[in-house]
């Protein structure tokens, strides 16, 4: 099916961000009658968003040397905040991968044990030294033992030390009597998959990013997430060339990403997704 671009009339009045285009991907569009009140939701939250009040940058690429551009991430943030304001929440798939090394299992083994025990640290670190003496006990670490800060700056490296749970930062130092972090550590360094939003099996990315990482999330992260019942249909929120010329170079577009899903083609196992092309 070829892009369907809409039309709209300007408005000096509003400044709200324009839904230029829609693709129609594996049948998409019917999100806007079998899931018409969430479509709609998702339309608001895009027009709610006036671009031309987001913080910019100054571009310091040789190509675009002082030039003011759109901040991906601000603009990201700002489709973002709208749609968690609706009750669209993020869903996170915990990955467990069988060709993970000895070693990465080890550690997560060692992590969550600790996490696991209740010893109560009154210093830095005592808590350090006692994360040394359990890893002491693991066999052909990737690592040698030299001093409890060594094992700590090691945790940190390989993203054992903090984790994200919602707007919150957990860490060793701070939480480490909570029992229900262990968990939380052992999916943060194992590995998941995560969708910025979904709410009633309709699943929303936001993506100001490379070309890959749209082909990704339609080809890919969706099919994951229908298969494992999260989802039944998808929307993709993209730039279109007019706004990715006003944002940084490695950005892709709309029409950049069609022409892909076009060559593509559908295959039995792609979900019906809606592709919304903005611009300011």
């Amino acid at each position: 099916m070829r892009p369907r671009f809409l039309f709209t009339v300007a408005d000096s009045r509003r400044v709200g961000m324009r839904i230029v285009a829609e693709y129609s991907f594996n049948g998409g569009d019917q999100i806007k009658t079998k899931k018409q009140r969430l479509y709609g939701e998702v339309v608001e939250a895009i027009r709610a968003v006036d671009a031309h009040s987001l913080e910019k940058k100054t571009s310091k690429e040789k190509t675009m040397n002082g030039v003011e551009l759109y901040s991906p991430i601000e603009m990201n943030k700002a489709i973002k905040d709208e749609l968690g304001a609706k009750g669209w929440e993020p869903v996170k798939i915990p990955c467990q991968y069988d060709l993970i090394s000895d070693e990465v299992c080890q550690l997560a083994q060692v992590a969550d044990e600790i996490l696991k025990c209740r010893a109560k640290f009154k210093t830095q670190r005592l808590m350090v030294e006692f994360i040394a003496e359990k890893l002491s006990g693991c066999e052909d670490l990737p690592f040698k033992i030299k001093s409890p800060q060594a094992v700590l700056k090691t945790l940190k490296e390989k993203g054992l030390v903090c984790c994200n749970r919602g707007n919150n930062r957990f860490s060793f130092g701070k939480d480490m009597q909570t029992e229900d972090l262990a968990p939380l550590l052992t999916l943060d360094f194992v590995g998941y998959r995560e969708m910025d939003f979904v709410k009633d099996k309709v699943g929303v990315e936001v993506q100001f990013g490379k070309y890959s990482f749209m082909v990704y999330n339609v080809c890919a992260k969706m099919t994951i997430f229908k298969k494992m019942g999260h989802i039944e249909y998808g929307i993709e929120i993209v730039p279109t060339k007019e706004l990715q010329k006003e944002m940084s170079t490695g950005v892709s577009f709309y029409e950049q990403f069609v022409w892909d899903l076009e060559q593509r083609g559908v295959s039995n196992i792609d979900i019906p997704v809606l592709v919304i092309g903005i611009a300011p």
